[in-house]
């Protein structure tokens, strides 16, 4: 199943960046170096990545010289999972053919019998599984865990908080970068334990929701129960299918995608087989790497808020800003939010709930300082130990 696995979060990131219509068969161009054919067929195209795959994650098969110094795409020495996601990256060209052919400057050997041990020896040094295999060394690899006053790390789950606070700005933020092996870590939670329906008061606070659910990191999320409109999916759970406006959807296999209602509306049943969550208050704030700008809505002007970033499958970030605090923060307006996401790096980012309800609870703590305290919300969404373990 690690094969598989890594593949299909190749082609996610991939995917997410570039769209599948240019994940297409790409042949070779007037270059020396025949870089990433592993197949030896004067083709680069996805058989090599996946025969690539097998053989770095399940250490199947033998390659010849000339395979080996072709799988060694990033010319590191090494043929491991990196190798594969270049390959991918120069299919979807995200990496130009003068780059990806070249020639190394100091000429290396190709990657011999003797230097696999090195590459093997990482591999079963860390465990890959689930989206640990793009960077696992990011966890422990025990089951002990590792605690801060802003950061968690355990076999699972990696979490690091930064604060971002500037008086003469008077503005103060919070960035919680999060990785997560699993995509059962990544969870939503309602007040008082299920779903309630729409304005009647079934609310609870940020920090109950969390005790209650083992939440390590949670956030406010949408704030549900205040409106009858918006696609509620939580955990693979449909509970309210109303179209509003903008969906952010997380998919289970750690993937984030936005869409306008309309689009939304386009996908068939099978399009939604696997979301794990829609999240609709919004808006969109940085879609396929490209910040929003003179965003327009009742809330744009300066606020707190609260908001959830995606940078590949099992990377993400949750923000919390805090505001309408003179001379301590006051809050931004929904592009310089925007704006936040995008220098952090987000591919995706998407706009939750804010102004009071903007809280995070960060092992059983209030981290941020809420307006006013914070109020009562009906949702959040948090992360956790791995439930299913």
């Amino acid at each position: 199943m690690k094969i598989h696995r890594l593949f299909a979060a190749c082609a996610a990131i991939v995917v997410s960046a570039t769209g599948l219509s240019q994940l297409t068969e790409a042949p070779f161009h007037a270059y020396d170096r025949k870089n990433g054919d592993v197949t030896l067929d004067n083709v680069v195209d996805i058989s090599d990545v996946i025969l690539l795959a097998k053989y770095t994650v399940e250490a199947a098969g033998a390659f010849s010289e000339a395979a080996k110094e072709n799988a060694d795409a990033d010319h590191d020495g090494l043929i491991n999972a990196a190798d594969c996601v270049y390959i991918m990256k120069w299919i979807a060209k995200l990496v130009p053919d003068e780059e990806f052919f070249a020639v190394p400057a100091e000429t290396t050997t190709a990657v011999t019998t003797e230097t696999m041990p090195e590459t093997t020896t990482t591999a079963t040094q860390y465990d890959m599984s689930g989206f640990a295999w793009q960077w696992p060394e990011v966890f422990l690899q025990d089951d002990s865990v590792e605690i801060t006053e802003n950061s968690y790390r355990s076999h699972d789950v990696a979490i690091e908080i930064t604060d971002c606070i500037s008086e003469e700005d008077e503005l103060a933020y919070y960035v919680c970068d999060i990785y997560i092996r699993d995509i059962n870590c990544l969870r939503g939670a309602f007040a008082k334990g299920s779903y309630m329906e729409p304005r009647s008061g079934q609310t609870d606070s940020v920090t109950n929701m969390a005790k209650d659910n083992n939440a390590i990191l949670a956030m406010n999320a949408d704030y549900v129960e205040i409106r009858d409109t918006g696609v509620v999916y939580r955990n693979g759970v449909l509970y309210r299918d109303v179209r509003k406006g903008d969906v952010c959807t997380i998919y289970k296999n750690g993937v984030m995608d936005l869409k306008e209602k309309d689009e939304f509306e386009a996908l068939t049943d099978a399009d939604k087989t696997d979301i794990w969550h829609t999240f609709c208050f919004g808006p969109i704030l940085v879609r396929d790497g490209v910040a929003e700008s003179g965003i327009k809505s009742s809330i744009s002007g300066e606020n707190p808020r609260s908001g959830i970033g995606f940078y590949e499958p099992g990377h993400y970030c949750f923000v919390m800003v805090d505001g309408r605090q003179p001379g301590y923060s006051m809050g931004v307006t929904l592009d310089e939010f925007a704006q936040i996401f995008d220098e952090l790096g987000c591919t995706q980012a998407y706009n939750l709930d804010g102004g009071r309800s903007a809280e995070i609870v960060f092992n059983g703590k209030t981290y941020d300082k809420p307006y006013l305290g914070g109020r009562y919300s009906s949702d959040i969404v948090y992360i956790c130990e791995n439930p299913e373990k």
